[in-house]
This record gives structure tokens, sequence and C-alpha cells, in this order.
């Protein structure tokens, strides 16, 4: 089959998906902002950059240079990756994309009567909407849509390092167990929940925060961690393979303290339950279904720094142990495994 795959952006995880999905079997284009190097396909790139801003004028117009792609080259499937794009306009100009299938992975399934609304109005013009978990899945059937699948969210970056010469790379004592956050210091990441619960946490620990800057800055975090700071390694920018390889491989904990504004699926969960760490996050949504549900680790209660600092205590005090439903939700992330469901769904719709 010809897949003509579709994203509003190329950093992060977005790129790794991508790549992930152009291993199949497919024929595939690619439509994107940008041109993406060493790919063995066809790509288009934009010319109306302006067409993924807030703008309904605009965006009119990019979709209309998707409408042209589409009737040039004629593929099977159009797969938008990232469909929680199209909510923000009920997926007006959808409509006039035909013969053809349309797929929409969706990372984030947001609360809400409107965005429920707009949700059921862009799964009129997909064959199938694609969620990363059970319960995303379970939440958007209870919005009386029913094209839905779910596919694990895949484990996507393969550089990691042995546990010893990690922590030696950051500069760690190897007996002293790491706590890690992982990834851009967004606000719904809650970073700043996290620093408030270090300061109760008595066991031994060393930290580590590792990831580009955004609500919270470098000096941001020494100023709220100036009472423990021989216990910190920071690496406050967009970590390169290398790096990010390395922050995953020292860790033992790595902790997920988002706030309730999150619904998504987490790449540092994925990364973490590959090398068997244990998973720490809050207990709303998605994120608290997961570990609950495959026995990653543990939770706290949602936006709560006292909670967070009780369950810290206990997971550096108390042995964690990988069980069987952990290690079947580790085969299910496997890239492979997630690149066959896709391939199954294509063939499917």
């Amino acid at each position: 089959m010809k897949i003509l795959y579709i994203d509003t952006a190329i950093v992060g995880h977005h790129e790794k998906y991508l790549r992930q999905l152009l291993g199949s079997k497919n024929e595939p284009v690619v439509v994107l902002p940008t041109k993406l190097e060493g790919l063995q396909c066809k790509q288009y790139v934009y010319k109306n950059q302006e067409g993924r801003k807030r703008r309904i004028s605009v965006y009119l117009k990019w979709i209309q240079e998707i409408k042209k792609i589409i009737k040039k080259e004629e593929p099977d499937i159009v797969h938008f990756l990232t469909g929680d794009y199209f909510n923000r306009y009920f997926g007006i100009g959808l409509k006039g994309i035909c013969n053809t299938k349309i797929l929409m992975t969706y990372h984030w399934i947001k609360k809400g009567w409107l965005q429920t609304l707009a949700l059921r109005a862009v799964s009129h013009y997909a064959d199938a909407i694609v969620v990363h978990s059970e319960y995303l899945k379970d939440e958007v059937l209870q919005k009386r849509i029913s094209n839905v699948a779910y596919i694990n969210y895949p484990m996507l970056e393969k550089v990691y390092k042995g546990y010893k010469e990690s922590k030696e790379y950051w500069g760690f004592e190897l007996d002293i167990p790491v706590i890690a956050c992982i990834g851009n210091t967004r606000y719904d990441k809650g970073l700043d929940i996290c620093l408030e619960a270090l300061k109760g946490v008595r066991a031994g620990y060393q930290l580590l925060i590792a990831g580009k800057p955004d609500a919270f800055d470098e000096d941001y975090v020494r100023e709220k961690t100036k009472h423990f700071s021989n216990r910190i390694v920071l690496r406050m920018k967009y970590l390169n393979d290398e790096e990010l390889g390395h922050a995953f491989s020292c860790s033992d904990i790595i902790v997920l303290p988002y706030r309730n504004i999150f619904n998504g699926a987490s790449g540092p969960l994925c990364e973490g339950a590959y090398l068997k760490k244990c998973i720490i996050g809050s207990d709303y949504g998605n994120l608290g279904d997961t570990i609950k549900r495959n026995h990653l680790g543990y939770v706290f209660d949602s936006e709560n720094a006292q909670s967070l600092a009780e369950v810290l205590e206990t997971a550096l005090t108390k042995k964690f142990e990988v069980d069987k439903k952990y290690m079947e939700y580790r085969k299910s992330i496997q890239p492979n495994a997630f690149s066959c469901k896709y391939d199954d769904l294509y063939q499917n719709i």
C-alpha cells in the first residue's frame, strides 16, 4: 500500500516515531514542515509554513496544500501523525479528502465538552483513530466514538549504555540510587512538584534533571534545590542520543510528576519500562492507569508534593521487583510490536 504520512513537527519524539513507521513494507510518502535527512522515500515540505498556526485562514491554505499532494500521489491511506492538531478547527477542511482512507493518531485526549465535540467532529472524517493506551481507548469509547484502536506507545531510543558506565558519565556514586526527571520542563510535567517533594525525603538519593528548559529554567531549579545541591546533576539542554541514553541507563527511579492537564502518552515512561526501572507517577488519568495496570512502580496523589515525598521514601527504602505484568508491558512496547500493529491496522482499514 502507498501510505502518505503527514506531521506538523519533527522535533523530539516526532522524528523517531515517524522513522519507526517507515520501516514497514508499505510504500511511504511523507509531508513535513522541513526536510528530514536520511529518509529513503519521497518527501514533500510544506510551502505554507504558516498553516500550522492558529489562524483559520492560514490553516485552510495548509489544508488545501495537503489536498493537492493527496490528489497527486493517490495514496491508499493518509496517516495524520498528530490528529490532536485538528481538534482546534473541528476537522474543518477534511471533508474534501476523498477516495482514500484516513487514519489519525492522537497522543492526547483532552477533557471538557468542547474537546469532546471537536474529537467527535474529527472522528467523523477518519476511518480509524489510534491512541496509545487502553485507558485512552476507553475514554474515547465513552465519548460515543467507536472507530478507535490502541497501540502502545513504543520504546524509540536505542542508544542505551551500561548502568555503571552511565553513573560514571554523570559523576554519580555507584551505590546511591539515582532519581531522574528526564525531558523538557513544561509546566504540565510538574518538575516544581518533584523539587518540592524532595525537600521531605530523608533516604539517600542522587538527582538527575536532564532536558530542555521550558517553564522552569536552570536558575529556578538551582534556587529550589540549594539546600541539597551536592546531590544534583543538571543538564538543562536538548539532549542528544548519547546523553539521553546515559540519562535513562544511570537511573534507578524515573519520576513523572505530571499535572492533571496532562493526559497523553509518556515517552520517559516507555524508556524507563524498557530498561526495567521503577516508575513513579501521578495517579491521574492515563499515566496513573498505565503504571497501576502494568505494575510499573508507584503512584502518588496527583499534584500533591507531600504524597510524592512519601512514595519516593518508599521507593528508596524498599527494593522494587519487576514481575510478569511488568514484563508483558515491556514486550508490548518493543518497536517491532508497534510497527506490526500499525501494519495490521492499515490492512484492516
